[in-house]
């Protein structure tokens, strides 16, 4: 069976209380037979109590049908009572799944925020450089105009106008004086 035919009938299944109900409870049965087979195999010294063991394999089983979902009961059983005999190796690596995926997923945002800083930054350079070419301009004629204002007046957002207007006034200011 290939994958878009067990993904559809994975789709309709969702709707039938079996999914929902018949398949946690043989996958929390199988896992916690698994759970004592792997009692059964355990070292005499080994002081875990059996039930410990009974449910590591249960909650193991059951997590693992977030992740893999069996298409054939007797796979849902297979993988039940392996992932219930693997038990807290099986829990471990669950836990190490959704870290790397929280990671991969943080890893995108710092992209993501690095790319949008790097465009402003981009355009703060390209702003300044426009700014410095005006200023330059202005210097050299020896007096700041409404011309160079109106310039500036496109270059920035409203609220940076009242700025440019002290900045207009300085640069008039000094402007005087460098000539006098």
């Amino acid at each position: 069976m290939d994958a878009r035919a067990i993904i559809t009938e994975l789709i309709k299944s969702l709707g039938e209380w079996q999914t929902w109900i018949v398949v946690p409870i043989i996958s929390l049965v199988a896992g916690a037979l698994g759970g004592f087979a792997k009692r059964l195999t355990s070292p005499p010294e080994d002081r875990t109590p059996v039930l410990g063991y009974l449910v590591v394999g249960a909650v193991a089983s059951v997590a693992v049908l977030f992740v893999l979902i069996p298409s054939e009961g007797v796979k849902l059983l297979a993988q039940s009572l392996a992932a219930g005999y693997a038990g807290k190796a099986i829990l471990d690596a669950l836990g190490e799944w959704v870290k790397t995926a929280l990671a991969r997923k943080e890893t995108a945002d710092a992209k993501e925020k690095g790319k949008q800083a790097t465009e402003a930054g981009k355009e703060a350079v390209n702003q300044a450089q426009t700014l410095a070419s005006v200023l330059e301009k202005t210097l050299a004629e020896g007096k700041p105009g409404e011309e160079t204002h109106e310039v500036l007046r496109t270059l920035f957002p409203a609220d940076t106008l009242k700025t440019l207007d002290r900045l207009q006034h300085e640069l008039e200011r000094l402007a005087s004086e460098f000539q006098g």
